[in-house]
């Protein structure tokens, strides 16, 4: 099987994901593991010297890798149910803000699948729910 990026869009060959859940009375935590597995850039294996070129050193190394590397994120949800019509919950998604893989497909934006993955990094949600 052949895991290249073989076009214009990504399709990993592997993507995981698992949960695990605790429930204590009013109380709810779920923690979520992310994973994607890397690719080989075939589809630029003859690129021009523009994508190696590093134009953001924030964002570019200045190197096109053969192979992406292996990503993977870990988030935590938590839901407290404080009476029958009242719940407030949080959620940190993409918890220790690990960036997505350089993709010099991507230039407008930064150089990241967006197709594949969050660039926003850590996002922060905190909700109240009130239910009649």
């Amino acid at each position: 099987m052949n895991d290249s990026n073989a076009g214009v869009n990504t399709i990993p060959r592997l993507k995981v994901s698992s949960s695990l859940d605790w429930d204590y009375g009013p109380l709810s935590i779920t923690t979520k593991y992310n994973y994607t597995k890397g690719w080989r850039q075939a589809a630029f294996a003859d690129t021009n010297a523009y994508y190696l070129t590093t134009n953001t050193p924030q964002f570019q190394t200045g190197t096109l890798r053969k192979k992406t590397p292996d990503y993977y994120t870990f988030d935590l949800y938590g839901r407290y149910q404080i009476n029958k019509n009242f719940s407030a919950s949080a959620s940190v998604v993409n918890l220790f803000n690990r960036t997505p893989p350089y993709d010099p497909g991507f230039t407008t934006t930064y150089f990241y699948d967006f197709s594949q993955f969050d660039v926003r990094g850590r996002l922060y949600r905190l909700s109240l729910t009130y239910k009649m």
